[in-house]
């Protein structure tokens, strides 16, 4: 959020470079095939590509949106979606993937923060932060399928490694949700500590950390 993004070597945990980006970036993102990094940016809003190729950056402007939050891209290597930061504005948008420019705008009626692919890539779930719920759209037909009731203003949404269930993280709610991806049925809150902002497993799922 302080101008940049930064490209980290896993191997040796430092940082390898830093890619401009004076748009305030929130959310990030990267394509099925690894060679494109989405970022969202909240103001100006708008979307910054990134190259991870070259690292070399071409940001798009979106002046309809109300601010760039959360972002997917989507399995087909096609679409791309965004949330707004503003709280009036209760679009989802989908981009073309190649341009950035907006394909649809989708209403949820709800202002709507993380957004998350589906491991299968055949839904998106959206953390619908005014109406403490999340919405599952199906990317087949672009159309919400499912409204499941969560804790009070989910923020973000993580998937277990089997993609058995879904854990939402309830900011204002002090909890986290436990969704069967099968039902889509919540099954369990938990108690957790102030402002809880998002979910990540270990890597075979035994243990979750807020």
């Amino acid at each position: 959020n302080g101008g940049g993004v930064s490209v980290i070597d896993l191997a040796t945990n430092t940082v390898t470079d830093t890619v401009a980006d004076p748009n305030l970036p929130t959310g990030i993102d990267i394509s099925p095939n690894g060679a494109t990094v989405y970022v969202a940016n909240t103001k100006p809003a708008g979307v910054t590509a990134i190259s991870t190729a070259t690292n070399s950056a071409t940001t798009t402007a979106l002046p309809t949106v109300g601010g760039g939050y959360g972002i997917a891209a989507a399995a087909n290597g096609q679409d791309v979606y965004l949330t707004a930061f503003s709280s009036s504005d209760q679009n989802l948008y989908v981009l073309d993937a190649a341009t950035m420019a907006i394909k649809q705008t989708i209403p949820t009626g709800s202002h709507n923060k993380g957004i998350t692919m589906s491991p299968d890539g055949k839904q998106l779930w959206i953390a619908a932060n005014s109406t403490d719920s999340v919405q599952v759209l199906s990317t087949s037909t672009n159309e919400i399928v499912a409204a499941i009731p969560v804790g009070n203003m989910p923020e973000r949404i993580t998937f277990t490694p089997d993609g058995s269930q879904a854990w939402v993280a309830n900011l204002g709610g002090k909890s986290v949700t436990v969704i069967d991806t099968a039902t889509l049925q919540p099954t369990a809150t938990y108690a957790a500590g102030l402002f809880p902002f998002s979910v990540a497993f270990n890597a075979n799922g035994t243990m979750a950390h807020v």
